[in-house]
């Protein structure tokens, strides 16, 4: 029932991106006139220019994206669905990554989602303040532009400074770590560190969980005349460490003409912890809570340097052979 469900809301959501592509098509012709006029002998107008592109490329743009997006989801989801079939109890196989046994930082994602903010911004964000700004208020709507801009810009600048840190690797000497045994990996960071630089290693579970509790009051009249009273649903959310170990690691001595910093790490992990994943447990006997407990092991490395608030994290498996939570 729910992949049923899954699929259906992917194929309603395909269908209103095509349906936005094809609103998107229809004002092609107009905008293809209205330029062929403007590098004519016609007017140049900007604002209805504007209008144009952002009624054309603003819905193509978005329902091209959503495809992609809806596409890429499927392909993930197959994936994933696959790996579970195979192994099922071992989920540390689930991931690509954890099953190589070699975790690989990326900054592929804000990369992309860096060029596609870039690509809305140029030719639907733009255009439609051109378009606004020549009915009222240009100078509001220009500087508008102008702080998206620079913060694009500064998104932009803390990838590049960053770079050489989203190679960082991870090589896993334990798959997965074992509660009640050991976790144990090998860390490259492509940075020149000198040989023997202290770094602060820390090995953390953190603990996500949510909680959507019935909020119906029986003394509302609408809630109470259509049966309702618990329909309505708060969520509250809430982070915390489970498990914390940190410790000072150096770097080893770099081999050859490589560059980058290798950093051993090994850590006793204590007994009764929950693993890597996911817990969902019902509430009350009414029904009318539902807590959903997501744990996350990650190991973080940073300079020891009191002054250093950059660190590297890599989210790692951690597992036991008791159930999870």
């Amino acid at each position: 029932m729910a992949r049923i469900l899954e699929l259906a809301i992917v194929g309603v959501a395909l269908l209103v991106a095509l349906v936005a592509i094809r609103v998107g098509t229809l004002h092609v012709p107009e905008l293809i006139r209205a330029v062929s006029a403007a590098l004519g002998d016609g007017p140049w107008r900007a604002g209805e220019l504007g209008r144009l592109v952002a009624s054309a490329l603003g819905p193509m743009l978005v329902g091209g994206l959503v495809c992609l997006g809806l596409l890429a989801y499927l392909v993930s989801a197959y994936r994933l669905r696959r790996a579970m079939a195979a192994w099922p109890d071992q989920p540390w196989r689930w991931r690509s990554d954890w099953a190589a046994g070699r975790i690989r930082l990326s900054n592929r994602a804000p990369v992309a989602a860096l060029v596609i903010a870039t690509v809305l911004y140029a030719f639907v964000v733009v255009p439609l303040g051109v378009h606004l700004a020549s009915l009222k208020n240009a100078g509001a709507v220009y500087a508008f532009l102008g702080v998206l801009a620079a913060f694009l810009g500064l998104f932009a600048g803390l990838q590049w400074v960053n770079r050489r840190r989203h190679r960082a690797e991870l090589e896993l000497q334990t798959l997965p770590g074992r509660i009640g045994g050991q976790f144990a990996a090998i860390a490259t960071i492509p940075e020149a560190f000198d040989p023997g630089t202290g770094v602060r290693v820390t090995l953390r579970c953190v603990l996500t969980q949510s909680a959507a509790v019935g909020s119906g009051n029986t003394d509302d009249a609408v809630s109470v005349l259509t049966d309702t009273q618990n329909a309505r649903r708060r969520s509250d959310s809430s982070t915390s460490t489970v498990f914390e170990d940190a410790r000072l690691a150096t770097v080893e001595d770099r081999s050859g003409s490589s560059r980058d910093a290798r950093i051993r790490v090994r850590f006793d992990i204590p007994p009764a912890l929950p693993a890597t994943g996911t817990v969902v447990s019902g509430g009350g006997s009414d029904g009318s809570s539902r807590v959903t407990r997501h744990y996350r092991w990650s190991l973080r490395i940073r300079r020891a340097d009191e002054g250093e608030l950059r660190e590297i994290a890599f989210e790692v498996p951690v597992f036991g052979s008791g159930p999870l939570g």
